[in-house]
């Protein structure tokens, strides 16, 4: 336990004095990246569901976590987006997510309240 104490303390000073730090790359988030890009180069609008509880369930909260990543990618592409989502409180934060992320990218005239 101490030692993993001391080593978490470790690289969070690491982090704090701007020293490189490697993060492994997650391979969803290529494959997702790789999807967003075939849907731009057929045509096709993106489908993406964040989950289908509410928002006191973690992998809800992770869907909407890489929402705003996908919803990103797509008005980067200026590609169409759907978010169909089960409860009114996700479609909201849904919504919001989206929102900030065409607003982030520089796109917030291509963002449509009914995605």
């Amino acid at each position: 336990m101490i030692v993993s104490c001391f080593t978490i303390e470790y690289f969070i000073q690491k982090a704090k004095n701007g020293q490189f730090i490697y993060m492994r790359p997650i391979p969803a988030m290529k494959a997702m990246e790789e999807a967003v890009g075939r849907a731009t180069e057929m045509g096709k609008p993106v489908l993406y569901v964040p989950g289908i509880s509410g928002l006191d369930q973690i992998d809800t909260l992770a869907g909407l976590t890489f929402l705003g990543h996908v919803s990103e990618m797509t008005s980067n592409y200026e590609t169409a987006l759907h978010v169909p989502v089960c409860t009114p409180i996700v479609m909201e934060a849904a919504r919001e997510t989206c929102k900030e992320a065409y607003l982030r990218s520089g796109h917030p005239d291509l963002f449509n309240d009914e995605m």
